[in-house]
């Protein structure tokens, strides 16, 4: 009998041998097929929990893949900051569409982050995940690094512009940034 997805993740990470190469996609691997087969269909995937889970399932299910993830976006932490997300369609994922802060502006870091936007139908996937495939299956929360994270609150040309002639003027969005991600990094292994 072979290595779980599981396990076989978890020597390979431990530099332990393993029976095959594991097979896993860090970023989204939903397809519209995934979403046909599984019932679970963008957008209502990325705000229902238990839709999340199922459609993240079917990574393992369908695909057979060793680890599952979820979100499918990265605007998740942005919208939650206030940047105006251009919600995905069934073949999209959202987008942003106008940043929460302009460079220069002060960020504000909203109480209870974590408690806010898709964050917590994203932890409820992965609370269904680890009940459905995770005792298989690696189970995987998905968080927006602060310099992307930035970037999607204040806008990619200011980020990089600013990169480039002022880039002390980054500093409170990273800050930020690197906050609430070690907020919501502690939410996913909660959950």
């Amino acid at each position: 009998m072979g290595m779980t997805g599981k396990e076989r993740l978890t020597a390979l990470l431990s530099g332990k041998e393993v029976d095959r190469i594991p097979v896993l996609s860090v970023c989204q691997y939903v397809t519209y097929g995934l979403m046909e087969k599984t019932g679970a269909y963008w957008p209502e995937a990325h705000y229902d929990g238990e839709k999340m889970a199922r459609l993240s399932a079917g990574g393992a299910e369908i695909l057979h893949l060793d680890a599952v993830r979820v979100p499918y976006c990265q605007t998740v932490e942005a919208e939650i900051y206030g940047s105006a997300i251009k919600d995905g369609v069934r073949t999209h994922l959202p987008s942003i569409a106008k940043p929460a802060f302009s460079l220069g502006e002060e960020p504000r870091i909203p109480e209870n982050f974590t408690a806010k936007g898709r964050i917590p139908a994203v932890l409820d996937a992965i609370r269904r995940l680890k009940q459905t495939v995770g005792a298989e299956n690696l189970v995987m929360g998905s968080l927006v690094g602060p310099f992307s994270v930035a970037a999607n609150i204040i806008g990619v040309s200011a980020l990089l512009k600013a990169s480039l002639r002022k880039p002390e003027q980054l500093v409170p969005y990273f800050e930020a940034a690197e906050k609430t991600a070690e907020q919501y990094a502690q939410a996913i292994i909660d959950a």
